[in-house]
């Protein structure tokens, strides 16, 4: 069975204005992690849009009793 360990970001924090090129070098950095994106789920503060929450999984490691 596998076990999964989760993380939950809210937005991207690139700093300043986050173009196409440095998410993508962001969403390849996780991967190579082993993180897979789950959902994106909206975000709203006060009623109005706020960065989303980006929820992504990746099966844990879990050591065997031997």
């Amino acid at each position: 069975m596998t076990v999964w360990e989760y993380d939950v970001l809210q937005g991207f924090s690139l700093g300043g204005e986050a173009t196409l090129e440095m998410l993508n070098d962001e969403l390849d950095r996780l991967g190579k992690e082993g993180w897979e994106l789950v959902t994106t789920i909206p975000c709203k503060i006060n009623g109005e849009p706020g960065e989303p929450f980006i929820v992504f999984k990746r099966p844990m490691a879990i050591e065997s009793k031997s």
